[in-house]
């Protein structure tokens, strides 16, 4: 099977070592039997020094593999190579080398002439914007676009529930400069047999195959296993009491019988006037009761479920068709040959290679009951034109869960409509998608009411459709049902969207939108054939062959791109594995490994100025459609604001602490605030009062009431009309109140020897 200069590969599920699929090896050395000798090209980084030696391994490890069918299945960041240079693009398996000790010196390839001279076109200066001269919207297409995103803005609102302020002159500046910094990409797209000048983009029409879905089919095996014991036929069932006590039973019988046997002459022994034989008939009869505690299961309450014999033999067939060997049987929309021998052996029902795993699936759960299970709900849901809310049952039984199933093991091919386009119209509203948006969406609120909650959200990087739309690099590609009859795809919803940024030789494929990953491949089935596509579209419009070198997940996009000084949107490429780049052309010392900038920084659509909030398309300040400033820190209000409004200055402030800090206070007495010039403080109570005090004392406090005054230890002195402290009056013996013993004496009061004021007739 082997020659000597073959190149090799691990075949498919190797587990360890040079036998897996990341490492590509030299044959070295072919016996007539026994392990083949290979060495190690290229593999993991952790291989380390053993790409420099050779190893005996088993020939059945491997297979035959070009160089061009590893790199491009394998060349990823952890694959490195050794000093030997193999041309990554070569298909020859013709492999010249020399030995020294039985260590490789030298490798070299045949290659044919067609392929050298396809290796040597140079890709590194393809799509370069500089090489392109871009095309120019005209000014009454800028208006038009301008009109027709504002007038499409008006259905939604803002995060913070507002309607949009887009001012037409502000979005013609942004698509004016969305023009700019696109038309080379769309002097691309004007190349290609599908470009639609009016759209700015390119309208395919695709098919796309959906993959098996694995995660329904796990929901299904999950609905089961949580109800299959909930369901166990009656006839199959034991009662608990009887269970325990039989266990009981067991126990106890067993224990005499072990006793007895210890003694010299088991035969002849007595317990509870009964032989020996008689305990181990006993064991025998209560062993039932033992096996089916052993078999037991749990209901999804907890409760325990005991077996009879024959309940026993159908719990091992109800456990074997959960089990995971089963499943991956029923993975497929067809049954193997292998998975009809399993199945026949555990429930006799005929199955045959190339049945429909829905019929096997079908059988299997009547055998065993699973058909029977119902799970009702109740399902509301409110009438539109009347608003009446109406419920209902649903069963969302065997029969719903199995349609799910049958639906999700097959694969099914359907048409969709595919734009790629630089249209502004299809940045701003990127995220419309069908029952779904993303954070990049502009309908912050959920006007158009997506049913699927899980796939909704706020708006919280909408400023990154700006910003997408600002940069050089950045494309969208998107998905839209069939049976949409119209023309302008922007407004459509989209089922499936995806990113896409262009420049210096490479594509960065960003993550596909709803769900980023569909399938159980290492990226999602939908992504790799829209990156197909894609790559087929670029050929097709530069007129290069359609080859492209693949590096996936995060670290390949940080090597290949920056993100825009100031850019708002989600770097979903720094983020998601699910991402990759894809460089043009073949050896990779002809590519252009300069990296490409995406995202820009975002244009307000109200005022006009940069910004730096990601919530919106919309600043901070025109957001909210401020209805004033703050006099004391600047900040914006809005209607809707808790804001404080002085009407003594007709000044607005943000919140308490800032009007007070401005000298503005609430007034309990009239509910308004004021300025210091006209209210006051109760130095009593602490609140702040319009008008004038009705007590100010002599040292200056204030009080709205003669109670809060005579709280605070204030009395009035009527002779002179003033409120002063009540340890700095001279009380006489009639109660009579002095600020001071001059005024007591012009009113005709004497001074005792005891220490007492009184009237001086009186004396």
């Amino acid at each position: 099977m082997f020659q000597v200069g073959n190149l090799v590969t691990g075949t498919e599920g190797n587990p360890y070592g040079i036998t897996t699929a990341q490492t590509l090896c030299i044959v070295t050395k072919v016996p007539e039997s026994g392990n083949i000798r290979v060495a190690p090209v290229a593999g993991p980084r952790h291989m380390g020094s053993d790409l420099n030696h050779e190893f005996p391994v088993d020939r059945s490890y491997f297979e035959l593999c070009s160089p061009k069918e590893f790199y491009n299945a394998h060349m990823t960041d952890f694959v490195i190579e050794n000093r030997f240079s193999i041309p990554w693009s070569s298909e020859a398996t013709t492999v010249k080398f020399e030995l020294d000790d039985e260590y490789i010196t030298s490798i070299s390839i045949d290659e044919s002439p067609d392929e050298v001279q396809e290796d040597s076109n140079d890709f590194s200066n393809v799509l370069v914007a500089e090489n392109f001269e871009p095309i120019v919207w005209s000014d009454a297409e800028i208006e038009r676009m301008s009109d027709e995103a504002g007038e499409a803005l008006a259905e939604f609102e803002n995060c913070e529930g507002l309607p949009y302020d887009w001012n037409s002159e502000v979005g013609k500046k942004i698509i004016r400069k969305c023009n700019e910094e696109k038309g080379w990409l769309e002097r691309i797209f004007s190349a290609h047999p599908n470009y639609d000048p009016e759209l700015h983009g390119i309208v395919l029409t695709e098919k796309y195959t959906r993959k098996p879905n694995e995660e329904i089919q796990s929901s299904f095996w999950s609905w089961i296993a949580e109800r299959v014991w909930d369901n166990v036929p009656e006839e199959y069932l034991l009662d608990s009491e009887k269970v325990q006590n039989g266990i009981k039973a067991y126990n106890e019988a067993s224990q005499i019988a072990d006793t007895m046997m210890q003694m010299p002459e088991p035969a002849l022994a007595d317990y509870a006037g009964q032989d020996f034989y008689y305990w181990r008939d006993r064991v025998t009869e209560a062993e039932k009761y033992y096996s089916a505690f052993r078999a037991r299961r749990h209901d999804s309450c907890g409760n325990c479920v005991f077996f009879t014999e024959e309940g026993m033999a159908w719990e091992e067939k109800a456990d074997s068709f959960l089990s995971s060997t089963s499943r991956s049987f029923l993975s497929k929309e067809r049954i193997t040959e292998e998975g009809a021998r399993f199945f026949n052996r555990l429930f006799d029902i005929s199955a045959q290679a190339g049945q429909k795993t829905s019929t096997i699936v079908r059988k299997i759960a009547k055998k065993i009951g699973l058909d029977k299970i119902k799970d009702l709900n109740n399902i509301s849901w409110t009438d539109s034109n009347t608003g009446e809310v109406h419920t209902r049952q649903k069963d969302l039984g065997w029969n719903y869960q199995f349609t799910r199933f049958c639906d999700a093991i097959k694969p099914c091919e359907v048409e969709r409509y595919t734009i790629i386009s630089v249209n502004f119209m299809d940045y701003l509203f990127m995220s419309l998608g069908h029952k779904w948006s993303s954070c990049h969406t502009v309908d912050c609120t959920n006007v158009r009411n997506q049913a699927d909650e899980e796939h909704h959200y706020h708006g919280m990087y909408s400023a990154g459709t700006i910003s997408y739309a600002l940069d050089n690099s950045t494309v969208e590609m998107y998905l839209v049902d069939k049976e949409y009859k119209g023309k302008h795809f922007e407004l459509q919803e989209r089922v499936k969207r995806c990113n896409f940024h262009i420049g210096n030789g490479k594509i960065i494929q960003g993550r596909v939108y709803p769900d980023g990953r569909d399938g159980s491949d290492s990226e999602t089935d939908i992504a790799e054939q829209m990156r197909n596509i894609f790559q087929r579209v670029i050929s097709e419009c530069l007129e290069v062959p359609n080859y492209w070198t693949l590096k996936r997940g995060r670290s390949a996009c940080h090597k290949a791109i920056v993100h825009g000084t100031g850019a708002m949107n989600y770097p979903d490429y720094f983020n998601y594995d699910d991402c990759n780049v894809s460089y043009l052309g073949q050896p990779e010392a002809k590519k252009n490994f300069e990296k490409i900038t995406v995202g820009h920084a975002p244009i307000c659509i109200s005022c006009g100025e940069y910004h730096d909030d990601s919530n919106g398309i919309e600043c901070p300040k025109c957001r909210k459609h401020y209805i004033a400033y703050c006099s004391h820190c600047g900040g914006g209000i809005a209607e809707d604001d808790c804001y404080i409004h002085c009407e003594d200055n007709d000044r607005y402030y943000c919140d308490e602490d800032c009007a007070e800090r401005s000298g503005v206070y609430a007034c309990v007495n009239d509910g308004r605030w004021h300025t210091e010039e006209y209210c006051y403080r109760d130095n009593w109570d602490g609140e702040w009062y319009y008008g004038d005090p009705e007590i100010e004392t002599e040292d200056g406090a204030k009080y709205s009431s003669e109670e809060n005054a005579i709280l605070d230890n204030y009395v009035y002195v009527d002779y002179s009309d003033v409120w002063v402290k009540d340890n700095q009056v001279i009380t006489m013996s009639d109660g009579t109140l002095f600020c001071n013993e001059e005024d007591a004496e012009n009113e005709g009061y004497i001074l005792q020897e005891n220490g007492i004021w009184i009237k001086a007739e009186v004396a």
